[in-house]
């Protein structure tokens, strides 16, 4: 009976639940360099985890890196930049994301893949992604272009948040049934 009632207390002292969730892990924006007649435009990719989190909005704590990036601009032939992996912070690759102000583009595509698809966040629980697969879009937020400055995309994963969550009812079943065992043995060994 002892060997039975191990499982038993374990998994009515931690019950377990688990929400769907979209966590924002990053942030890729298209924002004007240097103004002027010979101006120049940057694409932004800042991984928000770890030390650069900021929760509530961005909050893994646990450090992820984007493996193998790769952001793709398109205006008619597409662009392709291999970025490497993006450890936590700001990508910082001076030059290469750097464009004439007179250069247009329709869209960008940025893709990775997590380092890790478990990590802890800023509240205490842990997230567990659906896939190790980062792809975020950077549209315009009007016309047909990008507009320096005015347009960004969040990148994001989705999964589940787990937490344990204590259950007084269940605490009170635990009770009562050690309480009826302490019972039982006190009378075995009075008879």
């Amino acid at each position: 009976m002892p060997r039975v009632l191990v499982p038993a207390v374990f998994l009515l002292l931690l019950p377990l639940s688990t929400l769907a969730a979209t966590i924002n892990i990053g942030l890729i924006t298209f924002d004007p360099f240097l103004p002027g007649p010979d101006g120049t435009n940057i694409v932004n990719i800042t991984n928000f985890t770890a030390d650069f989190a900021l929760p509530p909005d961005f909050p893994v704590l646990t450090p992820l890196t984007f493996l193998s990036g790769t952001l793709t601009l398109s205006n008619g032939e597409p662009l392709v930049i291999p970025l490497g992996d993006l450890a936590p912070g700001p990508l910082t690759l001076p030059g290469s994301l750097e464009f004439p102000d007179t250069a247009t583009f329709s869209s960008a595509l940025f893709t990775a893949t997590l380092s890790q698809t478990s990590f802890l966040l800023s509240d205490g629980t842990t997230f567990q992604a659906d896939s190790p697969a980062i792809v975020a879009t950077l549209v315009p937020s009007e016309g047909p272009t990008l507009t320096p400055g005015i347009d960004f995309a969040v990148l994001s994963v989705t999964g589940e948040v787990s937490t344990v969550i204590p259950e007084p009812a269940s605490l009170l079943l635990l009770g009562t049934a050690l309480a009826t065992l302490a019972a039982a043995r006190r009378i075995r060994r009075v008879l």
